[in-house]
């Protein structure tokens, strides 16, 4: 790892932290923690590793595990996810369950680590997730981690912050990840100290400033705001809470849990030489000022309802397929409320989840209906793998089962992983291609959620 860490944060932090400063800056050279976060709708029991204390579905794991080589991380059962970052579930499992069936925008969504969180937090308790991300190169890797995640109650969008400020009060729920001077990384990722120069934080708190203002108003009044950084500077941080103070937001108050995480004026903050994570800063308030509702103007009827053979796979209620331009979408009746509400802003085609694609009289599963099975296809006749033949499908090759003509739903550890459509003497892989393993040289099986299944 590289040592060195850049001069002025250094002496700005001994400035800050007075006696604390040596450990905390000798922590920033240290091996961080890896974490995971599973997914309860696909792994039902709590394996015997070290829990993350402020989420219930929170472990810390080895530091050099190979999670390309786990196809259990490659079909969305769990995410590897910064462990101070889960602490939005704690904050999220106190406050939403005051909104009734919410619509929650997390507007700086990508890679997706808290868009899987909250998806899985509105599958247990109703709502639903716009994940949105303004840059486009890094909506493909949003797209795939939340479809492989497999609870369809969410939409990507690539929006600016501007334009969701042009849908007042549209939303109930408000989560922004600011974009920040990446300080809380330092550890974790050493090439963001190259990056990071004396100016970054007043610029980044400038630019913090213009997307809250720009996107403040699609929060309805009375509606949830989190703000939250990964970085240590006071500037993007407590100076933050206050610009927002000023403009209708009264900050909440929760809980704090002995973990050492520290009370930052109505923010909590993680320090890494007090916790087992990275740096990060997050704050809750709800908006006192606003419009309390967004007026649907447009009430467009879905699609009727088909029924489809799909070799069996059949959709559990309350969701239904609807036939839209030679594709199966997908909805229920609170998908169908929300996309009322958000039609102005949405087309048919691009909000719902698709099912299959319908070729002449045949139906084509597509990514989606695998990975959901847990949740809305639980009856499909699935075939068990094991490590070689996941990894062969992950590299879209044919797994080499004999299976009868037709699709099959293949599974590793009894979690769905993939489509292959036998054609009698060899099989036709579907694995999406924009999902495909590239890496190879994998000979042993990984372990490493075996105490899942023990």
């Amino acid at each position: 790892m590289n040592q060195t860490l850049p001069i002025a944060f250094t002496e700005r932090i001994k400035k800050d932290f007075g006696q604390e400063a040596e450990i905390f800056l000798a922590s920033l050279n240290q091996n961080p923690h890896t974490s995971i976060r599973i997914n309860p709708f696909k792994i039902s029991s709590k394996p015997a590793l070290e829990p993350v204390n402020w989420s219930d579905n929170g472990f810390y794991v080895p530091h050099n595990s190979v999670f390309a080589a786990d196809p259990l991380w490659h079909a969305g059962a769990y995410y590897v996810q910064e462990a101070s970052s889960m602490f939005l579930e704690k904050i999220l499992s106190k406050f939403l369950p005051e909104y009734q069936n919410p619509l929650v925008l997390d507007l700086c969504a990508a890679p997706g680590g808290k868009s899987t969180l909250i998806s899985t937090l509105l599958a247990q308790n109703g709502g639903f997730l716009v994940a949105n991300e303004v840059i486009s190169s890094r909506l493909g890797s949003l797209r795939e981690n939340l479809t492989k995640w497999g609870l369809p109650n969410f939409w990507v969008t690539n929006r600016d912050a501007a334009f969701w400020g042009k849908q007042t009060a549209l939303f109930d729920v408000m989560v922004v990840d600011a974009p920040c001077s990446g300080e809380g990384m330092f550890r974790k990722d050493p090439q963001s100290r190259s990056q990071w120069n004396e100016d970054s934080p007043a610029f980044c708190a400038n630019r913090q400033k213009r997307i809250l203002e720009d996107a403040l108003p699609a929060l309805r009044e009375g509606g949830l705001l989190v703000y939250s950084t990964c970085t240590f500077n006071q500037n993007e941080n407590e100076a933050i809470l206050t610009f927002l103070e000023q403009n209708g937001v009264e900050w909440l108050q929760i809980e704090i849990p002995e973990s050492g995480t520290t009370k930052r004026q109505n923010g909590f903050a993680f320090y890494p030489h007090k916790v087992k994570g990275e740096g990060f800063f997050i704050a809750v308030g709800r908006k006192t000022k606003g419009e309390q509702f967004s007026n649907v103007t447009n009430r467009i009827s879905l699609p009727k309802p088909i029924s489809f053979d799909l070799g069996g796979l059949e959709l559990k209620e309350p969701w239904f397929g609807c036939n839209f331009n030679d594709k199966v979408l997908l909805f229920n009746n609170d998908s169908e409320a929300h996309y009322n509400k958000l039609s102005s802003v949405a087309s048919i085609d691009n909000f719902g989840f698709h099912w299959a694609e319908i070729k002449g009289k045949d139906y084509i599963p597509l990514p989606l209906a695998a990975y959901a099975k847990t949740y809305v296809a639980p009856d499909f006749n699935t075939t068990e793998i094991d490590y070689q033949a996941a990894l062969k499908l992950l590299r879209k090759e044919d797994p080499g089962h004999t299976l009868p003509r037709g699709f099959h739903l293949l599974s590793y550890k009894k979690v769905p992983l993939g489509w292959i459509k036998s054609i009698g003497n060899r099989n036709n892989n579907l694995y999406p291609s924009n999902f495909r393993l590239i890496k190879s040289g994998f000979e042993e099986e990984v372990f490493l959620l075996d105490l899942l299944y023990s």
